[in-house]
C-alpha cells in the first residue's frame, strides 16, 4: 500500500471489497502507480467500474471480518509461499 512515512499505513482492506472487479489491467494499473510514486511522481488514480455490488456498506463488516481471521491465521517467522495467479475472462 501506497502511504506517506510520516502518517500510519492504509490497511489493505480499502482494496478488499473491490478486488472481485480489479481486472488484470487495473492491477497493472495499481502496479504502475505505485512505481510513479516511488519514483516521485504523481500517479494518476485508478478508476474501477462497478454497478455497486462490492462497495455497498454491508459488505464492509464481511470484509472487517474476513480479513481479521486472515491476518490472525499469520505464523511470524515464516517464509512468503510463492503463488501463481491465472486471470480468467468473465463472459
Amino acid at each position: 500500500m501506497i502511504h506517506h512515512r510520516d502518517q500510519a499505513p492504509h490497511m489493505n482492506l480499502e482494496l478488499f471489497s473491490q478486488a472481485p472487479l480489479i481486472s488484470e489491467a487495473d492491477y497493472r494499473a495499481i502496479g504502475g502507480n505505485a512505481a510513479r510514486y516511488a519514483l516521485g511522481q504523481s500517479p494518476t488514480p485508478v478508476t474501477i467500474p462497478y454497478r455497486g455490488q462490492a462497495l455497498s456498506a454491508r459488505f464492509h463488516v464481511q470484509t472487517a471480518l474476513l480479513y481479521a481471521i486472515e491476518t490472525s491465521m499469520i505464523e511470524a517467522g515464516q517464509n512468503p509461499e510463492l503463488l501463481e495467479v491465472e486471470f480468467y475472462e468473465l463472459r
